[in-house]
């Protein structure tokens, strides 16, 4: 707590941007496309990762076609299967 003046402030820190999916780039993703999948494994539809990470659904979209080629998966439940597989590792 932070006091400046008469005012307190409450610094609440975000926990979800914290997060960290490094082990899914060790199946050969970027960065960038292994939190977009570690989102998808956590449910988060297209709008939703875009939105957290500052893209556009579009390009959430492009990079999880990419994905599913890296991933040799058809789909965005066979990649969130796959992710969460790495993720428990």
């Amino acid at each position: 707590m932070f006091e400046a003046g008469f005012e307190q402030f409450l610094l609440l820190e975000d926990s979800e941007s914290q997060r960290t999916f490094a082990p899914l780039q060790n199946a050969g993703l970027t960065k960038r496309q292994a939190e977009v999948l570690g989102w998808l494994a956590q449910g988060k539809s297209n709008e939703e990762i875009g939105i957290g990470l500052g893209l556009s659904p579009r390009t959430v979209k492009k990079h999880l076609e990419r994905i599913y080629l890296v991933l040799q998966t058809k789909n965005r439940t066979a990649a969130a299967l796959k992710a969460a597989a790495l993720l428990r590792e």
